[in-house]
């Protein structure tokens, strides 16, 4: 088995806004969404050890 230190793992549903950007993506071009747990030097990385699991992801993008 696998050992497992910490709280139970238990799905949380995340909502992510991000601060009132624009981006003009020209026809035919892709957004790509980059998901970590590292987002280093804005945020400095925890000393403990973790892991993530995503089982859904839902990207919803206003059109102007």
């Amino acid at each position: 088995g696998e050992d497992v230190v910490g709280p139970p793992r238990v799905p949380v549903s995340v909502t992510i806004s991000t601060a009132g950007n624009l981006w003009r993506v020209p026809r035919g071009h892709w957004l790509q969404l980059e998901i970590t747990n590292n987002d280093f030097p804005y945020l400095s990385p925890s000393q403990v050890a973790s892991a993530t699991t995503i089982l859904r992801v839902e990207l919803v993008v206003p059109r102007r």
